[in-house]
């Protein structure tokens, strides 16, 4: 929990020193690029896998059905009372 609230200050202080010198759109093409760059480096270093089980097939249709429904009951039933 502590590396992603020090994740988070240190990105907004480094996007405010980027902003303040080279301005606010910079952080956003550094930012593309890096997501290039991992990109490029997660395709080289993953294995190629192929599952033989599709998550459709492995869910049981009864358990997503029942879950649906309570969510959708939830929705209802919250609605409802905050009106």
């Amino acid at each position: 929990m502590s590396g992603l609230l020090i994740g988070i200050l240190l990105a907004r202080t480094v996007n405010g020193f980027v902003g303040a010198g080279l301005g606010w759109q910079a952080m956003y093409w550094i930012a593309s690029g890096f997501m290039l760059v991992l990109a490029i480096v997660l395709l080289q270093v993953l294995p190629k896998s192929h599952p033989d089980l599709s998550l459709v097939d492995a869910l049981p249709i009864e358990a997503v059905a029942r879950a649906c429904t309570a969510r959708s009951f939830n929705y209802r039933s919250n609605g409802f009372w905050s009106v």
